[in-house]
């Protein structure tokens, strides 16, 4: 669906703001060419991971202007890292799952605390059905409990919705599935 959307967003773009259009192809360019990249890795960079988290942001906020709210807390860590796509599926999943409107923004947030990478966001649950497969969350366990015994978290406390992933150091992870090339 992200790229259907994607594309939509990006033929309407190029009749209203042709510049933009083009910094929007250029950011959605970056995340198929990581996506292709990572395809092989069980492990990238935290930064890494986090740039392919800002462009996908930045492709949203130009689709859902003003409505998406976005901070991120993540300082260098080289030799910290998390599986391919774990953070970007962390944001995906508050924007699939909360509505978002001027009046009332979708507002995400990325930190770092408790050897985790926090995701959190305000919960303003959408009321029609939400076309998911569930698979995402699920998936990422997974990943996770293959790489290492440290589990993921997700909670609902005070109108929030909180999502934590261990970070994961080259040490915490066994050295046959760090790369799966090798």
């Amino acid at each position: 669906h992200f790229l259907f959307n994607s594309l939509g967003s990006l033929v309407a773009l190029i009749k209203r703001n042709p510049d933009q259009a083009v910094t929007f192809t250029r950011s959605l360019s970056s995340q198929y060419r990581y996506l292709l990249e990572m395809e092989n890795r069980n492990v990238v960079p935290i930064a890494e991971e986090m740039e392919f988290t800002r462009n996908y942001i930045h492709i949203q906020s130009i689709r859902f202007g003003e409505s998406i709210r976005f901070a991120a807390a993540v300082p260098p860590m080289p030799q910290q890292g998390v599986p391919p796509l774990a953070i970007q599926t962390l944001v995906e999943n508050c924007i699939k799952h909360n509505m978002a409107s001027v009046a009332h923004p979708l507002a995400i947030e990325i930190a770092v605390a408790n050897g985790c990478i926090t995701v959190t966001n305000n919960l303003n649950r959408r009321t029609g059905v939400v076309e998911s497969t569930g698979k995402g969350l699920t998936n990422l366990v997974k990943r996770y409990s293959y790489l290492t015994t440290k589990e993921c978290r997700f909670a609902v406390e005070d109108g929030r919705y909180s999502a934590s992933i261990p970070i994961l150091e080259i040490g915490d992870v066994r050295p046959e599935v760090l790369d799966a090339r090798h």
